[in-house]
């Protein structure tokens, strides 16, 4: 292909599987797909699909693709900045394995072969990872089919929570490019996590529903969990510092809370946690905040010397929780807490420390535990017992 002076600017080579090479003279010009079905390898910069609804292949990297509506490609190689349209029907990309780069544009179907690399900056996207992948989604409101041995980075969701669906995908592994496994939030992001036998991880102003069960969760203070739908799997939440009465990004209360029916394993001190009914939880570490309510349990251990604090009524010993725990606040041994409430049914093991304070409550002592009970008047300590005039 010629300019107006005669010069060559591109050469156009086929092979006989119909594959066409084109090269320019200068990188700068324009690769321009004029056709669906097109399979093209290029040295410029830059392509220009000029039809919509147009199937292209490309077969090498370090391409900017400018895209009309509803455009489908597929993408082998690296460096690809993949520009969607704004309007009209929707495009599909396909990261061949091995491949990757970003796609801008939003109600898009984004396929991820494997090993690839690839950001996703939009909203309302669709997008399915293989194993080995490492994705960054930027934009709110997308749909992430999330893979074992692959990483779903969630950031830039504003007030749009994310759906991330995915099954093992746990921490502790590498992708293809080196990242580390599992389901990873940036600071103020959002998301619903679904599945279970995943690894999460958070940061401060984060939202997080865990709806599924056995999962691990890395909390952070200034974020909330928010634990659903396990079943019978407790998910694990490590935390430290993660309290009640703080907002996150998108207006939500920081803290650990659980939904009804929910199970969770909480290993760390100073968090706040919030119960509903029917649900079992083992707070582990010592100066805890927990709101306990009817119908849950409350299991206290490994306190340290750490009084953690129980606030609730009517949580009486006697029934059960979903999963089949008995209800009410129990001390497993050496523990310490001072529980706030009325109505409250306590059962205390050997080496245990209880203050309780308020009227009505059943309390199941031991041998060589210690109980002391006070009025609801005056406020506790941050440790030990509260004061007694």
């Amino acid at each position: 292909m010629s300019d107006g002076t005669g010069a060559v600017v591109s050469t156009q080579q086929f092979s006989s599987s119909g594959s066409e090479v084109d090269t320019v003279t200068n990188v700068d010009t324009l690769a321009d797909v004029n056709a669906s079905g097109v399979t093209l390898t290029t040295n410029a910069n830059t392509i220009a699909v000029n039809g919509a609804d147009y199937d292209t292949t490309i077969l090498n990297g370090n391409h900017v693709i400018n895209a009309q509506a509803g455009d489908t490609f597929q993408l082998t190689g690296v460096g690809y900045n993949v520009n969607l349209s704004a309007t009209g029907a929707a495009s599909t990309v396909t990261f061949n394995a091995n491949s990757g780069g970003t796609v801008n544009g939003s109600a898009a179907t984004v396929d991820i072969a494997g090993s690839d690399n690839v950001t996703v900056d939009g909203s309302n996207n669709g997008i399915n990872e293989s194993a080995g992948d490492y994705l960054v989604v930027s934009g709110g409101g997308n749909i992430i089919n999330a893979a074992a041995g692959s990483q779903a980075y969630i950031t830039g969701t504003s007030s749009n929570l994310d759906t991330v669906n995915a099954n093992g995908d746990q921490l502790g592994g590498t992708t293809a490019n080196g990242q580390p496994t599992g389901i990873l939030f940036n600071t103020n992001a959002a998301a619903d996590v679904v599945g279970s036998n995943n690894g999460i991880r958070e940061a401060a102003g984060d939202y997080l529903i865990a709806n599924g069960g056995n999962s691990i969760i890395n909390a952070v203070a200034g974020a909330q969990t928010y634990i659903t739908g396990t079943n019978s799997n407790l998910d694990t939440v490590n935390a430290t510092g993660d309290q009640l009465g703080g907002t996150t990004a998108n207006g939500q209360p920081t803290g650990i809370l659980f939904n009804t029916n929910a199970a969770a394993d909480i290993i760390g001190s100073n968090n706040g946690i919030r119960e509903a009914a029917g649900d079992y939880v083992i707070a582990n570490g010592g100066d805890n905040t927990i709101d306990a309510v009817a119908g849950a349990q409350a299991y206290i251990t490994g306190t340290n010397g750490n009084f953690d604090t129980i606030d609730g009524s009517g949580d009486a010993v006697g029934g059960k929780t979903a999963n089949g725990q008995p209800t009410g606040i129990l001390l497993s041994t050496n523990a310490q807490a001072n529980v706030n409430g009325s109505g409250d049914g306590v059962n205390e093991a050997t080496g245990d420390s209880l203050g309780i304070y308020g009227g009505g409550n059943s309390i199941n002592t031991t041998a060589g535990a210690l109980t002391v009970v006070g009025d609801t008047v005056i406020p506790p300590f941050s440790t030990g017992f509260r004061s007694r005039n």
